[in-house]
């Protein structure tokens, strides 16, 4: 398990002192583009943190090693390939974009981990930086495999050691939704099938908040056959003609797949949580089973049908800034990362994106903000759940 550090003093630090920075690249090389995001991201500043979200489309060992020699061996330096990249109010596809923190009173400590041992024993491996910060203010940030389920149990490692007190928050790494394998890095290391932890220490308060704008459309109803990945049975039912009951989908849908609504855009499951719900894609049926491919939903799981539409994609994008608003109170926001589905960015549309990125920078208009498409989001601020899909989750800085 690698592990890396990056410290400061504990000095009477002002917000002045802290700082994040954000740049992004187009060039087709991987080394230029790398150097030229990251030369932004810094503007000559020395990084505690360095963060680099990019597509597959370049090579990713370059992409790492590049951009650890420009961050120094101080500083952490970790991230993931993409579906799609977020640097202020550019939505961008086939690019580079890194995200730079640092100052006095940041500390950051990291660990990577494969998910081959488990995801519960991953989650617990990656958040044991945590134990290393004595700042007053933590979150740990999960970079994970994009396309390798159980993701639950990933957040159920890392909070047996966090505990209830610290907020875990990330995204899952994407492909360019050509769904075959995605990588993270670390050090200058690439890995595939594991998930980087990054632990963050503050004397200054951080928030999170989520945000998905998706609406029931029917009662709820209990998952009664499951398997971690396929759902069987809801309300004793077949899990595939309940669903399509649901959506009102068209006789031939009951037949045939090519006639199968496309759930993974306009429906999804939504798990019943106080104070909300936990969205799940559907992204495939199994006909001769009638079963459901939906991740992470567990036998016994209370659900609901959910209808999404880019209207209220927005209104999800309102709220996760509200929630961090109420949060951080008179706090100054300095820098915002953001974690948003790629299902969000099929849903919206380029014109969509940008009105969704100006809410945001709307809401933090002194906060840099950076970010990427993910494969899912990570995002608990109290209990041990906090998997996502179609929503923003974003973590925000002061």
């Amino acid at each position: 398990m690698q592990t890396k550090s990056a410290a400061s003093s504990l000095p009477s630090a002002t917000p002045e002192t802290r700082w994040m920075g954000v740049g992004h690249s187009a060039l087709s090389g991987s080394a230029e583009a790398t150097s030229e995001a990251i030369h932004q991201a810094l503007s000559g500043r020395t990084p505690r943190l360095v963060l680099v979200f990019c597509s597959p489309a370049y090579d990713v060992p370059t992409v790492a090693a590049t951009a650890q020699a420009m961050a120094g061996d101080e500083a952490v330096v970790a991230g993931c390939t993409t579906a799609g990249e977020i640097c202020g109010q550019l939505a961008l596809s086939q690019a580079l974009v890194a995200v730079a923190l640092g100052g006095e009173g940041f500390t950051v400590s990291s660990r990577v981990a494969s998910l081959e041992a488990g995801p519960r024993e991953a989650g617990r491996q990656v958040a044991q930086g945590l134990l290393e910060l004595e700042r007053p203010h933590k979150v740990l940030m999960l970079l994970s495999d994009g396309l390798i389920g159980l993701r639950s149990e990933l957040i159920r490692g890392a909070y047996g050691v966090a505990g209830a007190a610290v907020p875990l928050v990330g995204g899952c790494a994407g492909d360019d939704l050509l769904l075959v394998k995605t990588f993270q890095f670390h050090a200058g290391e690439v890995i595939s099938e594991g998930v980087v932890g990054i632990a963050l220490g503050s004397i200054a308060p951080m928030a999170i908040g989520t945000g998905h704008g998706w609406q029931r459309i029917s009662e709820p109803v209990v998952v009664t056959g499951s398997d971690g990945r396929w759902i069987h049975r809801l309300n004793d039912e077949p899990a595939l003609d309940y669903f399509l009951h649901a959506v009102r989908a068209p006789a031939e849908a009951y037949k045939s797949g090519e006639a199968l609504p496309y759930g993974g855009l306009e429906y999804m499951l939504g798990l019943l949580r106080p104070g909300g719900e936990e969205i799940r894609a559907t992204v495939g049926a199994d006909y001769a089973t009638r079963s459901l491919l939906c991740s992470d939903v567990p036998e016994g799981t209370l659900v609901a049908i959910m209808q999404g539409s880019a209207e209220g994609t927005l209104n999800g994008t309102h709220e996760a800034c509200q929630l961090v608003s109420q949060a951080l109170g008179e706090h100054e926001p300095l820098g915002v990362i953001a974690f948003d589905c790629v299902a969000r960015l099929v849903m919206l549309g380029q014109a969509g994106l940008m009105e969704e990125l100006k809410i945001v920078t709307d809401a933090f208009p002194q906060a840099a903000l950076g970010g990427f498409y993910t494969y899912g989001e990570f995002a608990r601020a109290r209990g041990s759940r906090g998997i996502h899909n179609a929503t923003l989750a974003l973590l925000v800085l002061t």
